[in-house]
């Protein structure tokens, strides 16, 4: 059984290399000059309708020092307590910049100290 595992793994193993290898040799960088029109692809991490698009002004986005998208929150819109087995947690419906009422995401009460502490109300 242990032979026959080592087996798959090597052959695994191969066929990653052989991928990793074709990819890196059709790979190339992307440089960008100014004035170039580009589209930028931004794929939400949290919450959100991965298949919305939606369209903001290039002046209002602020990218992180990994050039990440950052969602700026604004209000807190709702608050509910669920009821876990023999505990309670408290959410937070919180709405970001750029998004709709029906796309604002809960967060959990410790995210909400952690990363929103001017909009937490407790």
């Amino acid at each position: 059984m242990n032979q026959k595992i080592d087996v798959i793994r090597a052959r695994l193993k191969a066929a990653q290399d052989r991928k990793k290898s074709y990819a890196d040799k059709r790979r190339r960088p992307i440089e960008f000059k100014e004035g170039d029109m580009v589209m930028l692809k931004v794929s939400p991490w949290r919450g959100c309708l991965a298949d919305d698009s939606m369209w903001v002004r290039l002046n209002e986005i602020t990218l992180n020092n990994k050039l990440e998208y950052v969602e700026e929150p604004v209000a807190i819109l709702d608050e509910k307590v669920k009821e876990i087995r023999n505990k309670s947690m408290r959410t937070y419906k919180v709405q970001s910049r750029h998004r709709k009422g029906s796309e604002c995401t809960w967060e959990s009460e410790d995210f909400v100290k952690e990363h929103l502490p001017s909009l937490h109300a407790v």
